[in-house]
């Protein structure tokens, strides 16, 4: 075998035996939205029971998402404001469905505020994007909405196979690597 043909299948070993990791991404936007006038943002706090029962880095979940989200935000030249100055509201659902028989799988949004978001979306009602059948999943469905029309302008869904037996620091570095590859088009750029 060649050298390089051995040195693909040795990673290709590796990346199986490590586990690879890769989470799904959409997003949406309204073209006629102003995005440049769009520079500041509240994040509106989540309230499912899903999420607000669960921990996860030493806080409740929803305050890990919610501080992953301001990061992400941050890092694309945005900044945090009060809901009364915000130019953008964030708000956010979490879903989690389980393989294992027996285990809970509810968690879909009854947030009026969030069910005029399409119900096709991924991870928004229909649940999360495939994956293994062995595999629990988890997604994030982010809608950022103009504060001077009211109307939904941007909107983002992250679905990934979780494992909830990593270390805290792991799970929360994969989430933070998720909504960085789900903003890393935003603003977006209109064609």
């Amino acid at each position: 075998m060649r050298p390089i043909a051995c040195l693909l299948v040795v990673c290709a070993v590796a990346g199986l035996s490590i586990g690879c990791w890769s989470p799904s991404v959409h997003t949406s936007y309204d073209r006629n939205a102003n995005f440049h006038d769009l520079k500041s943002y509240s994040i509106v706090p989540n309230k499912q029971e899903l999420i607000a029962i669960r921990m996860l880095d030493g806080q409740p979940m929803a305050k890990t998402i919610e501080h992953s989200i301001a990061d992400a935000l941050n890092a694309r030249g945005c900044a945090p404001a009060s809901a009364e100055q915000a130019q953008m509201l964030v708000h956010w659902i979490g879903n989690i469905e389980y393989s294992a028989p027996g285990r809970d799988s509810t968690g879909r949004s009854t947030d009026p505020e969030m069910q005029e978001m399409d119900s096709g979306v991924p991870g928004y009602g229909g649940g999360a994007a495939p994956v293994a059948e062995s595999n629990d999943a988890g997604s994030i469905v982010i809608g950022i909405y103009d504060t001077k029309t009211k109307r939904r302008v941007w909107q983002g869904t992250i679905s990934a196979a979780i494992n909830e037996q990593l270390p805290d620091p792991e799970r929360v570095k994969r989430l933070n690597t998720a909504l960085a590859k789900l903003f890393a088009e935003f603003p977006p750029k209109k064609t």
